[in-house]
Protein backbone atom coordinates (compact mmCIF):
# COMPACT_ATOMS: atom_id res chain seq x y z
CA UNK A 1 0.00 0.00 0.00
CA UNK A 2 1.37 3.58 -1.13
CA UNK A 3 1.45 5.02 2.40
CA UNK A 4 1.52 8.81 0.46
CA UNK A 5 -2.13 8.18 -1.28
CA UNK A 6 -5.58 8.01 0.90
CA UNK A 7 -8.29 6.12 -1.51
CA UNK A 8 -10.76 6.86 1.29
CA UNK A 9 -11.45 3.38 1.79
CA UNK A 10 -11.72 1.89 5.42
CA UNK A 11 -8.73 1.22 7.61
CA UNK A 12 -6.50 3.04 4.47
CA UNK A 13 -3.68 5.88 6.04
CA UNK A 14 -2.86 8.54 4.43
CA UNK A 15 0.17 11.25 4.42
CA UNK A 16 -0.58 15.10 5.32
CA UNK A 17 2.10 17.62 5.81
CA UNK A 18 5.06 14.86 6.34
CA UNK A 19 3.46 13.21 9.10
CA UNK A 20 0.86 9.80 8.95
CA UNK A 21 -2.89 9.77 10.12
CA UNK A 22 -4.70 6.98 10.49
CA UNK A 23 -8.33 7.37 10.39
CA UNK A 24 -9.42 4.23 11.25
CA UNK A 25 -6.47 3.96 14.19
CA UNK A 26 -7.35 7.42 15.27
CA UNK A 27 -11.12 5.81 16.13
CA UNK A 28 -9.68 2.96 17.76
CA UNK A 29 -7.50 5.45 19.98
CA UNK A 30 -10.43 7.25 20.63
CA UNK A 31 -12.72 4.59 21.25
CA UNK A 32 -10.52 3.23 23.63
CA UNK A 33 -9.99 6.81 25.94
CA UNK A 34 -13.70 7.87 25.80
CA UNK A 35 -14.30 4.00 27.49
CA UNK A 36 -12.17 4.75 29.87
CA UNK A 37 -12.78 8.31 30.49
CA UNK A 38 -17.16 8.07 30.42
CA UNK A 39 -17.49 4.46 30.59
CA UNK A 40 -19.43 1.85 28.26
CA UNK A 41 -22.60 1.96 26.30
CA UNK A 42 -24.84 4.17 24.39
CA UNK A 43 -24.79 7.12 26.04
CA UNK A 44 -26.27 8.56 23.41
CA UNK A 45 -28.70 11.16 25.49
CA UNK A 46 -25.52 12.02 27.11
CA UNK A 47 -23.03 12.54 23.70
CA UNK A 48 -26.29 14.70 21.85
CA UNK A 49 -26.96 16.89 25.49
CA UNK A 50 -22.93 17.51 24.92
CA UNK A 51 -23.53 18.47 21.30
CA UNK A 52 -25.79 21.01 21.77
CA UNK A 53 -23.96 22.53 24.52
CA UNK A 54 -20.50 22.80 21.66
CA UNK A 55 -23.47 24.28 18.96
CA UNK A 56 -24.13 27.28 21.28
CA UNK A 57 -20.33 27.53 21.30
CA UNK A 58 -19.87 27.77 17.96
CA UNK A 59 -22.87 29.89 17.32
CA UNK A 60 -21.15 32.44 20.05
CA UNK A 61 -17.89 32.01 17.84
CA UNK A 62 -18.29 30.82 14.48
CA UNK A 63 -15.02 30.84 13.46
CA UNK A 64 -13.40 28.76 16.35
CA UNK A 65 -11.90 25.49 14.89
CA UNK A 66 -12.06 23.75 18.06
CA UNK A 67 -15.98 24.43 19.00
CA UNK A 68 -16.03 22.47 15.63
CA UNK A 69 -13.79 20.09 16.06
CA UNK A 70 -15.40 19.05 19.31
CA UNK A 71 -18.68 18.24 17.38
CA UNK A 72 -16.82 16.10 15.03
CA UNK A 73 -15.05 14.22 18.34
CA UNK A 74 -18.56 13.71 19.75
CA UNK A 75 -20.54 12.59 16.60
CA UNK A 76 -17.81 10.00 16.46
CA UNK A 77 -17.91 8.88 20.34
CA UNK A 78 -21.91 8.42 19.19
CA UNK A 79 -21.16 6.40 16.27
CA UNK A 80 -19.02 4.16 17.76
CA UNK A 81 -21.39 4.08 20.67
CA UNK A 82 -23.90 3.03 18.28
CA UNK A 83 -22.35 -0.24 17.74
CA UNK A 84 -20.25 0.60 14.26
CA UNK A 85 -16.30 -0.49 14.18
CA UNK A 86 -13.65 2.11 13.11
CA UNK A 87 -14.41 0.73 9.43
CA UNK A 88 -18.11 0.44 9.24
CA UNK A 89 -17.68 4.19 10.55
CA UNK A 90 -15.15 5.51 7.70
CA UNK A 91 -17.38 3.16 5.34
CA UNK A 92 -20.68 5.36 5.81
CA UNK A 93 -18.81 8.61 5.92
CA UNK A 94 -17.69 7.77 2.48
CA UNK A 95 -20.97 6.30 1.47
CA UNK A 96 -22.63 9.19 3.26
CA UNK A 97 -20.55 12.00 0.90
CA UNK A 98 -21.17 10.15 -1.79
CA UNK A 99 -24.94 9.99 -1.47
CA UNK A 100 -24.67 13.69 -0.90
CA UNK A 101 -22.68 14.35 -3.79
CA UNK A 102 -25.37 12.54 -6.61
CA UNK A 103 -28.04 14.72 -4.71
CA UNK A 104 -29.85 17.47 -6.16
CA UNK A 105 -29.52 20.92 -4.19
CA UNK A 106 -31.29 23.76 -4.58
CA UNK A 107 -29.05 26.69 -5.78
CA UNK A 108 -27.18 28.11 -3.44
CA UNK A 109 -27.14 31.54 -4.80
CA UNK A 110 -31.26 31.82 -4.06
CA UNK A 111 -31.04 30.75 -0.43
CA UNK A 112 -30.14 32.25 3.21
CA UNK A 113 -27.25 31.91 4.74
CA UNK A 114 -29.28 31.43 8.47
CA UNK A 115 -31.33 28.66 6.79
CA UNK A 116 -29.81 25.17 5.95
CA UNK A 117 -29.54 23.97 2.39
CA UNK A 118 -31.82 20.78 1.82
CA UNK A 119 -31.83 18.46 -0.97
CA UNK A 120 -34.60 18.44 -3.24
CA UNK A 121 -36.68 15.18 -1.53
CA UNK A 122 -36.87 12.82 -4.77
CA UNK A 123 -36.88 8.98 -4.03
CA UNK A 124 -36.32 8.36 -7.92
CA UNK A 125 -33.10 10.52 -7.58
CA UNK A 126 -32.37 8.67 -4.66
CA UNK A 127 -32.17 5.29 -5.85
CA UNK A 128 -30.38 6.62 -9.31
CA UNK A 129 -33.96 6.66 -11.85
CA UNK A 130 -33.43 9.84 -13.46
CA UNK A 131 -36.33 8.75 -15.66
CA UNK A 132 -39.20 8.21 -14.10
CA UNK A 133 -41.02 9.36 -10.77
CA UNK A 134 -39.42 12.42 -9.72
CA UNK A 135 -41.01 13.91 -6.89
CA UNK A 136 -42.66 17.99 -7.53
CA UNK A 137 -39.83 20.35 -7.68
CA UNK A 138 -36.95 17.77 -8.42
CA UNK A 139 -35.15 19.75 -11.40
CA UNK A 140 -34.86 16.30 -13.09
CA UNK A 141 -38.72 16.05 -13.76
CA UNK A 142 -39.52 18.10 -16.31
CA UNK A 143 -39.47 17.93 -19.91
CA UNK A 144 -37.02 14.97 -19.91
CA UNK A 145 -34.07 17.24 -19.21
CA UNK A 146 -31.31 15.91 -16.63
CA UNK A 147 -29.93 18.69 -14.43
CA UNK A 148 -26.24 17.89 -12.60
CA UNK A 149 -25.19 18.74 -9.28
CA UNK A 150 -23.85 22.36 -10.63
CA UNK A 151 -27.12 22.86 -12.24
CA UNK A 152 -26.60 22.20 -15.25
CA UNK A 153 -29.42 20.99 -18.04
CA UNK A 154 -28.94 18.48 -20.78
CA UNK A 155 -31.55 16.28 -22.14
CA UNK A 156 -32.04 12.80 -20.41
Amino acid sequence: MNKKQNDNGAGRCAESSGSMFCFASHLHRQREWSTKTFGPGTRAKGVVDHIRKELCEIESDPKDLTEWIDVVILALDGAWRSGASPEQIIGALVMKQTKNENRNWPDWRTMSEDQAICHVACAACDRGDFQLGHADGCPNSSNGEVRDRAGDSGRA
